[in-house]
């Protein structure tokens, strides 16, 4: 652009040039010419191209005329007379600062920590931070200044342990206090991001074997709670064996006195036929008549109704002891 100009103008003075030569002049009025033609051509080489500029996206330009905020120019191209105007850039993109920084908890731990800080100037307030801050780098610095300041205020409020819990919502924390204290700067916040806390050694070291203390201890409580849990189990398995093995043994009793009481009605009714062929009578009530019988016809008829109504009356139980031929007690299993 400044070279279109510079074009433009030597074309003009060669066409003006051209034209006064052709007439007839003095040698003085010659010399007079040339002079003013290297006046002028010195004044708009160092004024007229030197005036011109360009604002790009994402900047934006405060115009100062002898020193004194005039104006305020967006994104393109401008033109200002240069010896007594000047345009300041100012960049609206977001600006990223990291801050390294020493702190204390506040149970008196020191540590390192590092936050990274992205805010972008309001556009609108461009001509307040040219007259409060006169630069943005100088606004940049306080921003820095106070965003460190909130942070260690932030870290001091809560026990080191504390920091370590609640590490995830540190930044929100920390972003909440640095976005209340740096609103007079005509600044907006975009994000700001607690990025590493660094203990000393020595509080690292005990941190590191309280988690491992803790983990023991988690352990241990875990096999405490499944050995609980297996001899709650094996006691269960051992409780449904017993109720199954006292349920099978009620119920082979109830089966081997139910088979006695088979036994029984059959022999019953054995003895009855027995008694009907060794000619026995039988009485209104249904018992065998014995009257007219010997002896030995009794004692058979006898023996048959004694096992019957003892097996009618057995519960299926065995007797702890039972006796021999030769009168020795055995005792049952």
């Amino acid at each position: 652009m400044q070279m279109f100009f510079i074009v433009l103008f030597l074309g003009l003075t060669a066409l003006f040039g051209y034209q006064f030569f052709r007439t007839k002049v003095s040698q003085k009025k010659r010399a007079s010419f040339y002079l003013v033609l290297t006046i002028c051509s010195a004044i708009f080489l160092a004024v007229v191209p030197m005036g011109f500029g360009t604002i790009e996206n994402g900047q934006i330009g405060v115009v100062k005329q002898f020193g004194k905020i005039s104006g305020v120019k967006e994104p393109g191209l401008y033109w200002v007379f240069y010896p007594t105007t000047k345009v300041e850039i100012y960049d609206t993109k977001v600006q990223r600062n990291d801050i390294f920084t020493a702190a204390y908890s506040q149970d008196s731990q020191s540590m390192e920590a590092a936050l990274t800080i992205q805010f972008k100037i309001q556009p609108a307030y461009v001509k307040e931070i040219n007259s409060e801050y006169g630069n943005l780098e100088r606004l940049t610095q306080n921003i820095i200044a106070v965003s460190e300041e909130r942070l260690k205020v932030v870290l001091a409020s809560k026990s080191a342990m504390d920091l370590i819990a609640s590490r995830s919502s540190l930044s929100s924390m920390i972003e909440t206090e640095i976005s209340q204290s740096v609103n007079k700067y005509y600044v907006d916040i975009v994000t700001v991001s607690l990025k590493d806390i660094t203990f000393n050694e020595a509080f690292e070291s005990a941190v590191e074997q309280k988690m491992i203390a803790e983990q023991d201890k988690l352990k241990a409580e875990y096999d405490k709670e499944k050995a609980i849990i297996k001899a709650e189990e094996q006691l269960e398995v051992a409780k449904r064996e017993a109720e199954a093995a006292i349920a099978k043994a009620e119920g082979d009793a109830e089966a081997i006195k139910a088979i006695a009481e088979a036994e029984a009605e059959a022999l019953k009714a054995k003895s009855i036929e027995i008694a009907r062929m060794f000619g026995f009578t039988f009485n209104e009530d249904g018992s065998i008549n014995m009257d007219g019988k010997t002896a030995e016809e009794i004692k058979v008829i006898s023996e048959y109704l004694k096992y019957a109504e003892y097996l009618a009356k057995w519960d299926g139980k065995l007797p702890n002891v039972i006796g021999s031929d030769a009168g020795i007690i055995i005792p049952m299993p």
